[in-house]
């Protein structure tokens, strides 16, 4: 064989290209085509196919003796080439990846294009390929593009897969440059790995890695790595499907003996990690220095975003590391999250690691302000779909798509509707607004104003909606407190210090400073911040004084009063949209004056959810300062620009998925029990109505661990006993029961439970007249009725937590996003039959409330409530406890949908099962038994102790709550020996130890668990033993 060779500067073969050979995409031709083909239906399996292209593609051919000859657009179709090719036998081609993307403005934006083109010439040059000006390929990629724009991309919010491609085609054998090539751009209809999954697939939105096997190697140094060639992907394909059979979904590709980092996949790998050192969070990813990883646009783009609105909270380190450190980073607890980037995947949370024969599962986190990947993904789609102007985002005329819901809309609103509302109005959910419905002239009224009105989201247009019509008010927590005041005279400093502490909440939480606008938008009013803010607007306080022993029944009458007063009242506008309500309740013992203090804060359900109610109380009582001698002074002005509340689709992708469980729309075929029909005319004379069911401390206690023995959890449990509750108390042939069950979406969003802001969604589930009728037979305490309501808690349970695993897919978030005309939609529930019978919201334990320090206020119980339901279930069971304190059930209903004699029997049959249950016969197959557990910690592991304490203590308090664990976290100083002590209730000391290899002792190395001690001991040994755990003691038995 010949070889025919020459050398460029940079050391890699080409051949040159003269100057009236340039690619000139000012000389493109046009060759159309009238045979226009499908577009595949979003989420379709024709869409995850991949191979949908758009009717046209670019072709230009280059050859050694002319250079590069006209480029045209022409019908999208096969190839003819040698079967001598180069391409198919010397791997002589490259290629890019790049999205174009219709913004919810309706214009076209490319994601920094320049960069795919120039990384494609040097991914050309690195395999003898011609080179070209990128900037013709950027055209070339744009003329395509404004041709099948109008029908391939047409949504807002939607995005297409752009291929430039190069190949040698040049007939020739022999190692030699090819002398003839083809350059092509095509189109491609693509589904959004990020978010979406296969039709059939259960949805995820995590993203399972496992590493490379040390026989198997990607990419190397002096290799190709860095260039986007073929010849990095093909060979990879074996592992990635083995990959696949081991129920991961990429591989982590590991480089030398030592396990260098370097990508996932096809995509570039981050790992946040904490610095032992200094403390400060790190975002780890490979260099570019040795050529082993693609610089990935996206990626650059991640480090460019970091370092330029992140460099305070996070360090960017590209360097060498070791899939080693990533394994001591998790066991040390310093692992906070990682992520991968690339066009495909755009940037997707990373839940778990294989390495060899062991899983490093990643943290979730809670707190948006450390889950990076998710902050930085959100600031690239703005760039890309035209929420924040950006030089990145190149945006050129293309032909126009189907009608943006904003073109006839001026920009001041737009500004108006913020992001999160400009993505809500995609115009196959969304009706066109036009001008005419704002009652003022924005464009001289808002156009400077910085505190226009906004919609607060999806789920703040649907309450919104519904609180115009009256069916929704206010949601509502109670805080009961009991203070011992040193004299009477304190009582009314108290009142001083309430209010001080209010304007410090106030002006801690930007949420609070919206009210309900006079502006409305297609009907629905929105909301605007509120500048000047009155006492009376905010706060109420009502003293009452009783004598001595009457003081708790006198203050529960008072509370429900006041709780049905509130839950009845709409919000005014242009007031702030929430309220607090403090009822005083004095009375004088022997020891002196006592205040039963009562604060309950209500609020508009667009603005906080239930957890938002708890949330207020933590900064309410840690902002409250009893020694405040200045009056607080009134009214309080905030005139600084105060961000709305984040809405939930604003902090993940949750409104556009086509996957089969969110197209499919909710069926309700079975007939239930749902009282009264919702009443076809207006609400008059409406009243919310609240009936308090109270658990003590110790039967709840009890409650909670027959959850543990039976496996099933608390609310599946609730589920259970309200349903034979009301199938006790409702007379006459019952159908059956669907319930609702309102669920938190933090966890998801990444929003913190410091935040008030109304993240939630929900699911419904469905109970026979048959499964009814099994408890109903059973007399009343049996253990075969107790079996039964176990059965039905743990199918309850089951579905909850499959249905919970499902979001955001079906959520109600994307429900809503699909409804045309939110204000006709509540409307036409009028005179209709109601799909549901109850709904369960349970707030859960709750510990976060601290009463300042030596104030003399200790928290008694936590009330949670809502209004009545106008339209929707035919009552309301709202639930809340307090960290080993008495569990509340409050039930709410609107007068008149269900009898006060029913609701008066539930609530006495409920309180009667829920304090009798957990002392009926177990129902557990094997007992449990009992033991005080010695763990020694391993030498020199003090710090790692000190540093993850934290993380432990959260760790065990759940198994605490649950009943396993009795006492966790005591020191052990007997015999020299450091550790832990626990005391642990379980069938068996397996059990116990699969709880105790996934803490986080266990995991950062400061457990030695090869040590353990197991200790059986009887219930009467319990005190002596914990006391001296406590203390520090020896132990001997």
């Amino acid at each position: 064989m010949s070889a025919q060779t020459s050398t460029r500067p940079d050391g890699t073969n080409g051949s040159a290209t003269s100057l009236k050979g340039q690619l000139d995409a000012s000389k493109l031709k046009f060759d159309l085509t009238t045979a226009l083909k499908d577009v595949p239906k979003p989420g379709s399996a024709e869409l995850w196919e991949q191979n949908v292209a758009t009717d046209h593609m670019v072709t230009c051919r280059w050859t050694v003796q002319n250079g590069w000859e006209d480029p045209v657009i022409k019908p999208f179709g096969d190839l003819t080439i040698s079967p001598l090719a180069s391409c198919l036998h010397y791997a002589t081609q490259c290629f890019e990846g790049m999205k174009v993307y219709r913004g919810f403005d309706n214009r076209v934006r490319l994601f920094r294009p320049d960069r795919n083109a120039k990384r494609l010439v040097m991914s050309a040059e690195r395999v003898s390929l011609p080179g070209f000006d990128p900037q013709q390929l950027v055209e070339l990629i744009k003329a395509l593009v404004r041709v099948d724009g109008k029908r391939w991309l047409p949504e807002p919010g939607s995005f297409r897969y752009i291929r430039p491609a190069i190949i040698g085609t040049g007939r020739q054998l022999g190692i030699q440059i090819p002398k003839e090539a083809i350059l092509m751009v095509t189109m491609v209809c693509w589904p959004d790995f990020s978010t979406e999954s296969p039709p059939g697939a259960e949805p995820r939105s995590d993203l399972r890695l496992i590493t490379s096997r040390n026989d198997t190697i990607r990419a190397w140094p002096g290799g190709f790595g860095y260039a986007k060639v073929g010849a990095n992907y093909g060979p990879s394909f074996a592992s990635h499907c083995e990959a696949q059979q081991a129920g991961y979904d990429q591989v982590l590709w590991l480089l030398g003996d030592e396990g260098q980092v370097t990508e996932a996949g096809a995509s570039n790998f981050f790992a946040v990690v904490r610095d032992e050192k200094t403390s400060k969070l790190v975002l780890l990813t490979a260099p570019l220095t040795d050529r082993v990883i693609l610089d990935g646009v996206t990626r650059r783009s991640v480090l460019d975003l970091v370092e330029s609105r992140l460099s305070e909270d996070l360090e960017v380190r590209e360097a060498k590391f070791t899939i080693k450190d990533i394994e001591v980073a998790w066991r040390n607890g310093l692992l906070q999250e990682a992520f991968v980037s690339g066009t495909a995947f755009f940037i997707k949370d990373v839940s778990t690691i294989g390495v060899g024969d062991f899983n490093i599962d990643l943290p979730q986190k809670l707190d948006n302000r450390s889950a990076f990947g998710p902050r930085i993904k959100s600031w690239l789609k703005d760039i890309m779909y035209g929420g924040e102007d950006h030089e990145w985002g190149v945006i050129h005329t293309a032909a126009a798509g189907r009608p943006s819901p904003f073109r006839k809309i001026p920009r001041v609103i737009q500004t108006m509707w913020g992001w999160e509302g400009l993505k809500s109005l995609k115009s196959r959910s969304t009706p066109l607004f036009c001008p005419c419905h704002i009652k003022v002239n924005y464009d001289s009224h808002l156009r400077m104003d910085k505190h226009a009105p906004v919609t607060l989201g999806v789920l703040g247009r649907y309450y919104s909606a519904r609180h115009t019509l009256g069916q929704y008010r206010s949601v509502c927590v109670t805080a009961a407190y009991n203070i011992s005041l040193p004299n009477d005279s304190l009582s009314n400093d108290l009142d001083n210090a309430l209010e001080h502490a209010l304007q410090a909440t106030i002006q801690q939480h930007s949420g609070l400073s919206y009210g309900v606008s006079d502006e409305k938008l297609a009907g629905v009013p929105l909301f605007r911040q509120i500048r000047t803010f009155d006492l009376q607007d905010v706060m109420k306080v009502v003293t009452s004084r009783t004598s001595a022993g009457e003081g708790d029944g006198v203050s529960n009458e008072l509370l429900s009063k006041a709780l049905e007063t509130g839950h009845s009242e709409l919000w005014p506008e242009n007031k702030p949209a929430w309220k607090v309500i403090v009822l005083k309740h004095t009375a004088n013992y022997m020891s002196g004056p006592s205040v039963r203090l009562h604060i309950a804060f209500f609020t508009h359900h667009a603005i906080a959810d239930g957890l938002s109610g708890i949330t207020f109380h933590s900064s309410f009582m840690s902002n409250l300062k009893l020694e405040t001698n200045m009056p607080a002074p009134w009214p309080l002005d905030l005139n600084e620009l105060q961000d709305p509340p984040p809405t939930i689709e604003g902090h993940m992708d949750c409104l556009f998925c086509n996957c089969t469980i969110c197209t499919t729309p909710d069926k309700y075929n079975e007939p239930i029990w749902g009282g009264d029909p919702i009443s076809a005319t207006p609400t008059v004379n409406y009243e919310s109505r609240v009936r308090i069911v109270t658990v003590p401390a110790a039967s709840f206690s009890g409650l909670l661990r027959k959850c543990k023995q039976a496996n099933v959890t608390v609310t599946g449990l609730l589920h259970a006993i309200i349903c034979a509750s009301l199938n006790n108390s409702i007379k006459g042939y019952i159908h059956g029961f669907r319930a609702v069950t309102p669920f938190s979406a933090r966890r998801h969003t990444g929003v913190s439970g410091a935040e008030i802001v109304n993240h939630i969604s929900y699911l419904t589930s469905y109970v026979s007249q048959e499964d009814l009728q099994r408890i109903k037979d059973c007399p009343h305490g049996s253990a075969t009725g107790e079996e039964h309501i176990i059965d039905l808690a743990r199918r309850l349970s089951n579905e909850v937590a499959t249905k919970v695993k499902e979001f955001p897919h079906g959520s109600m978030a994307t429900r809503l996003s699909q409804v045309q005309d939110i204000l006709q939609e509540c409307q036409s529930q009028g005179g209709t039959e109601r799909w549901y019978t109850y709904e369960l919201s349970n707030l859960g334990s709750v510990s976060s409330i601290l009463p300042p320090e030596d104030s003399g206020i200790k928290l008694d119980r936590l009330v949670f409530t809502q209004c009545g339901f106008v339209a929707g279930p035919a009552l309301g069971f709202n639930c809340v406890s307090t960290r080993g304190g008495d569990f509340t059930i409050s039930i709410t209903w609107q007068r008149g949908i269900v009898a006060e004699s029913v609701v008066e029997d539930v609530a006495q049959e409920l309180q009667t099962r829920l304090e009798e249950f957990n002392m009926t016969p177990e129902t557990k197959s094997e007992p449990l038994r009992e033991w005080i557990i010695l763990i020694p910690d391993n030498k020199d592991s003090l710090g790692t102790r000190m540093r993850v304490r934290e993380t432990h203590i959260k760790e065990m308090l759940k198994h605490i709550d649950s009943g396993l664990f009795q006492m966790g976290g005591g020191t052990l100083a007997g015999n020299r020996v450091d550790g832990s002590a626990i005391i642990a209730r379980a069938k068996s000391e397996a059990d116990v130890m699969s709880v105790l290899k996934t803490d986080i002792y266990a995991r950062s190395g400061v457990w030695d668990l090869e040590k353990i001690q197991f200790i059986p001991f009887q219930c009467v040994y319990r005190r002596e033993h914990i006391d001296g755990a406590v203390m520090g003691t020896e132990w001997k038995f």
